[in-house]
């Protein structure tokens, strides 16, 4: 699987920094530790594969040529022979790194929306407290506590 969709590369590079695909393949001696930033990945991939025949829209992040990081989404399936022997992968990928940021851009906006929602909702709540007879009541005794002491 080093293959690519045309989109994805970068002045006529393949997204993973080799000049063709034949480059990669000589270039990559062991794929979990020199694609994969997480080697688990590559696990779980290969058991879509098995089990399913392929994997869809399968996204990792991986390692380019030059160690950078980049996020890829990728199709690919298994090629069997006639008794069902798996003989290799093939497939595509993009690179969806300028996504993944965004998205974890987006992530972090609605989490500082979410405390900033929260922040205002315990204001409000405070003050709905606040305003009260009974909280109104018990700031007169704490204040009469308070004078109490100055005595």
């Amino acid at each position: 699987m080093v293959n690519s969709h045309p989109k994805s590369c970068k002045t006529g590079m393949h997204p993973f920094g080799y000049d063709s695909p034949e480059a990669m393949l000589q270039g990559i001696q062991e794929v979990s530790g020199q694609l994969y930033v997480d080697p688990h990945r590559r696990t779980e991939f290969k058991r879509l594969l098995n089990q399913r025949g392929e994997a869809r829209d399968f996204e990792f992040e991986a390692y380019r040529r030059d160690r950078t990081q980049i996020w890829v989404s990728v199709f690919a399936r298994s090629v069997k022979d006639p008794q069902g022997t798996v003989l290799y992968y093939e497939g595509n990928c993009i690179e969806i790194t300028e996504r993944k940021q965004q998205e974890a851009s987006w992530k972090q906006q609605l989490q500082e929306l979410q405390f900033e929602i929260d922040h205002k909702q315990r204001e409000r709540q405070v003050a709905e407290i606040a305003s009260t007879d009974y909280f109104q009541q018990l700031m007169a005794e704490a204040d009469d506590l308070r004078n109490f002491d100055d005595v």
